[in-house]
């Protein structure tokens, strides 16, 4: 057809059709590509560095993404410092950190199959899968090439982990240094600089409240991938610390289970872009007392992988947690959501949060949560 289209496309569901029409349109696109803004950094040392995510589109396949570091010399780009994807694929699937919420446990390493009766009905929301095929959708997006998409007939060695970084921004996170000098304009007691002077923000920059001194806080870059996760990848090597699942995706993640044989649907997963604030809140609203503390706060959309928003507390960046997560399902008129009952009992406190965080950014879309729709946990 005019269109390129040369096979129709068939499903037995609208998940399916949605996976499949995902794919089509994906591959209308070819090449290796970049849809992010590289990110500049000036280190301590006064050297410069470029960050930059790039994806090859895969035809039956997952995206191949990659996030390279380099050095900037005299203006001009120079060596490749690391590509932190050639990191990932040098690294066993089953040393990798990748976590969710809603399990009986919070570690960063709760994805995995020890947690299969848990995930089955998280990761399957339609279906009754076995426990095998709960274990194969988990072990490919740890990185096992369960589903054979290069087709050499071997399901257990290690495929390409890292998924394209489509839409997602990226964002370079390290020591805890926002300024607290208001300056001395009109406005000045209206500034961030200056409600953070006022809030105790020196102490919070000079303690040890970030699993150490929060003025040598590793530094790291977020990035947000179609594999579904949002990942933390430490600056000086490209080393991945940790990959997060936001549990109002992982219904999503067993769409990527293809009916072809040796071949996978690529999907939209966290295609949002991380914001990151040093934000000042109470979070621990259930002791009756008014005592909020600063935390280093990431909120994140989900872009085109669907209706929702998740935020992780990463103010000790090696100890992340959850926070909340929320979806809003357009066509069942359902708004889920996920809270961690100490730090967030109630949505008013999630309002909250995401109050501080969105009028520190105005590009982040004020979020109304009517009280007369049906709530899900």
């Amino acid at each position: 057809t005019a269109g390129g289209t040369t096979t129709p496309l068939y499903a037995d569901n609208e998940a399916e059709l949605l996976a499949k029409l995902t794919d089509a349109i994906k591959q209308s696109i070819s090449g290796t590509l970049t849809f992010t803004t590289p990110v500049v950094v000036q280190e301590a040392s006064k050297n410069e560095y470029i960050y930059q995510s790039t994806f090859k589109y895969e035809k039956n396949k997952q995206w191949e993404g990659h996030l390279k570091k380099y050095k900037i010399n005299n203006g001009l780009l120079g060596d490749k410092v690391w590509d932190a994807a050639e990191k990932l694929n040098d690294k066993n699937a089953t040393s990798r950190n990748i976590w969710t919420a809603g399990l009986s446990t919070s570690s960063t390493n709760n994805f995995t199959t020890t947690y299969r009766d848990e995930l089955k009905r998280l990761l399957f929301p339609n279906a009754s899968p076995t426990d095998d095929e709960v274990d194969d959708l988990i072990n490919f997006v740890r990185g096992v090439d369960t589903y054979d998409e290069d087709g050499d007939n071997n399901t257990t060695e290690s495929r390409h982990k890292l998924s394209d970084i489509y839409h997602s921004e990226l964002s370079v996170v390290g020591p805890v240094e926002g300024s607290i000098e208001p300056g001395i304009a009109n406005n000045s007691q209206k500034t961030d600089a200056y409600y953070r002077s006022v809030n105790n923000y020196k102490n919070f920059k000079e303690g040890n409240s970030c699993g150490g001194s929060c003025q040598s806080r590793k530094e790291v870059i977020l990035a947000g991938s179609n594999g579904g996760m949002l990942h933390a990848f430490d600056t000086s090597d490209g080393d991945e610390l940790w990959g997060y699942i936001p549990p109002n995706l992982l219904g999503k993640l067993s769409t990527m289970i293809s009916s072809k044989t040796d071949a996978t649907n690529a999907i939209y997963g966290v295609d949002g872009s991380p914001i990151v604030k040093d934000i000042y809140y109470d979070d621990t609203p259930d002791n009756s007392i008014d005592d909020p503390v600063w935390k280093t706060i990431v909120l994140t959309g989900l872009g085109a992988g669907g209706y929702g928003y998740f935020a992780l507390d990463i103010t000790d960046i090696n100890s992340p947690k959850h926070l909340f997560a929320i979806e809003n399902d357009p066509f069942k008129k359902v708004v889920k959501h996920w809270f961690v009952l100490q730090a967030l009992s109630s949505l008013k406190e999630m309002q909250k949060v995401f109050a501080k965080i969105s009028s520190m950014h105005h590009t982040l879309q004020t979020l109304n949560l009517p009280s007369n729709k049906k709530w899900k946990k």
